[in-house]
């Protein structure tokens, strides 16, 4: 992070994976850090832990959603692609 705060003001730092509380809280301590941070959600249970750790540590963040399509397509990715792909959120 500390290379991330000499680079561009207008760089962004999106942080996609697994989320549990120590990386939510690493992403908030680069928001304190004025990097600009955005979280990634993919699934619906990942808010409630990202909102309770942010108003401990009080930090305001921006999250991210990851929609998941309902078309499928082909490519390296195509099996988990469509709605019975495994990230993302459904409008549903």
């Amino acid at each position: 992070m500390s290379c991330l705060c000499k680079g561009s003001d207008e760089a962004f730092l999106i942080c996609n994976g697994y989320k549990d509380a120590e990386y939510i809280s690493l992403a908030l301590q680069a928001k304190q850090l004025y990097l600009n941070t955005v979280i990634v959600l993919e699934q619906e249970e990942e808010l409630d832990l990202v909102i309770e750790i942010s108003q401990k540590m009080g930090v305001r963040l921006v999250i991210d959603l990851r929609a998941k399509l309902r078309t499928k397509h082909a490519g390296h990715f195509g099996a988990t692609s469509g709605e019975k792909g495994k990230f993302g959120l459904t409008t549903i």
